[in-house]
């Protein structure tokens, strides 16, 4: 970069000088009732887009200087994606919506026919990259420890050829087309059909051949247990698995790491200095069922040996590429899993938990009051958690209200979620929307839930009924889909016209 002139700074692309341009931005800030000032910065923008500088990480000097290209700056697909998705009729038709648009600019797209046809498709606005430039991504040294440091990709902005202009086409995102199924749980899209990876597409979408989270593995365990002879769910069956409330982490470890602490008996483990009385600890494991229901006794504990061995399980087998779903495997039983487990029963001591509570005793939702207050209302709430490998998921999120409600929060104990002070885990975020569709000879049939229910508006009918749905029993509700269904069960009606509408 030359910055020789202030009023002309330059930096190279291919050894040519290419302008670096200023804007002086202005905002009025309010400083009083009545009263603002205004105050102005200025930006510098290249031809990528407006640059940036974060002290300590990409800093600006003579030599360097960092700016952002958005490959989805131009997208106005959004509403007109979305708008062709929900009119298809068929798969051909919902297909050509990402052929036609591209307004589903980060998620993961699945979706099955009532003929049986399965799609997948990663249509996140990726960069349209050239050979060279993923070529240097994916081989040199220092662009690979860049990203990982950044977390981002970051291009080299001097050569032409790491640039873009457009994004990845429909033709090469990741897609899966087939008859059997497709899956995602948040792990990139290459086992999307475990028996059909995908590969070869642009190494921005995400990561392959990598070790998957516990729980994409305990998703394609769920699928491997379709019953009958034909290998298929009925939409009981799809309901059962998702409301079970396995933990991946118990069907694999559970029977390893009882005996490991049984055989320990009452001798002490030292954790940092302090010696530790697992026994009790075990006892409670031994009554654990392996799952994160309501009635599950010691599941707390077996969570807390989950949270203290995190990123550092004592797999004997390690991972291996060519048989993700099921590796790593197998636990090692020694001192540091014992440690890990005297953690465990130090964490929930320090909560005043009782080791032997079960789940509902421990996890609940609790709202808060229109000040923001807690209610004083918990009600009990099964599931499980990522770090024991569950599927249907639930988490203390803490400062991450996406709303303007005030919400009251409990603090948590280090390197985990349990709360001494609300004396469990206070869940705040998880499984939302949950809904099993059939598609039968009499049309769609479907059940599902919205387990924080419609209405934010406390006392309201809607506020909570879907909550305590969930809270009694787990079990979803019967979705209203034909008219007559609908209009049964109508509670109430509203016509809304345009201003237009109503003049004429």
């Amino acid at each position: 970069m030359d910055d020789s002139d202030t009023r002309s700074l330059t930096h190279l692309v291919d050894g040519n000088k290419r302008t670096i341009f200023s804007n002086e931005l202005e905002i009025d800030v309010a400083t009083g009732p009545t009263t603002s000032m205004r105050l102005a910065k200025t930006s510098y923008y290249t031809n990528y887009g407006p640059m940036i500088v974060v002290p300590g990480n990409f800093g600006w000097d003579a030599t360097n200087s960092f700016a952002i290209k958005d490959a989805n700056l131009p997208n106005f697909d959004v509403v007109d994606h979305w708008f062709a998705m929900n009119l298809a009729t068929n798969m051909d038709e919902f297909k050509q919506s990402f052929k036609d648009y591209d307004g589903v600019i980060f998620n993961n797209t699945m979706a099955a026919s009532k003929t049986g046809e399965v799609f997948y498709i990663d249509d996140s606005t990726v960069p349209g990259l050239t050979d060279t430039a993923i070529n240097a991504l994916t081989t040199n040294p220092l662009l690979i420890g860049t990203k990982q440091a950044a977390g981002f990709t970051v291009l080299p902005g001097f050569i032409s050829q790491m640039d873009f202009v457009d994004h990845v086409v429909y033709e090469d995102a990741p897609k899966y087309e087939g008859t059997d199924y497709v899956q995602n749980s948040n792990d990139s899209f290459w086992l999307t059909n475990l028996a059909n990876p995908i590969t070869g597409v642009s190494p921005l979408y995400g990561q392959v051949g990598n070790e998957q989270s516990l729980r994409s593995r305990m998703a394609h365990q769920l699928l491997a247990g379709a019953s009958g002879s034909d290998g298929l769910f009925s939409a009981t069956e799809v309901e059962e698995a998702l409301l079970g409330n396995d933990s991946y982490l118990a069907n694999a470890i559970l029977t390893d790491l009882l005996s490991a602490c049984q055989a320990q008996e009452s001798n002490p483990v030292d954790v940092n200095g302090v010696a530790v009385d697992i026994s009790g600890g075990c006892a409670a494991l031994a009554m654990f069922d392996g799952k994160m229901n309501l009635d599950s006794t010691g599941a707390h504990v077996f969570r807390e040996f989950a949270f203290a061995s995190r990123g550092n399980i004592q797999w004997e087998n390690a991972f291996d590429a060519t048989d993700p779903a099921n590796t790593p495997n197998t636990l090692v039983a020694n001192a540091v899993t014992l440690q890990q487990f005297a953690q465990a029963v130090l964490n929930v001591q320090a909560a005043g938990i009782a080791l032997d509570a079960t789940l509902g005793e421990v996890q609940f939702v609790e709202r808060s009051t229109a000040d923001g207050l807690a209610s004083g209302v918990k009600y009990p709430w099964g599931g499980a958690h990522n770090v024991e490998g569950g599927f249907n998921v639930f988490d203390t999120d803490i400062g991450n209200n996406g709303t303007l409600l005030p919400r009251h929060e409990y603090s948590t104990l280090p390197n985990t979620r349990l709360s001494a002070d609300g004396e469990g885990y206070h869940i705040t975020y998880g499984s939302s929307w949950m809904m099993v569709v059939n598609f039968t000879a009499d049309g769609p049939q479907a059940r599902g839930l919205l387990s924080y229910s419609q209405s934010h508006a406390i006392g309201d009918d809607s506020n909570l009924d879907q909550t305590l749905l969930y809270s009694q029993m787990p079990q979803f509700r019967p979705f209203r889909f034909t008219e007559a269904d609908i209009e049964a069960n109508k509670v109430m009606e509203m016509s809304i016209s345009t201003a237009t509408d109503s003049m004429n």
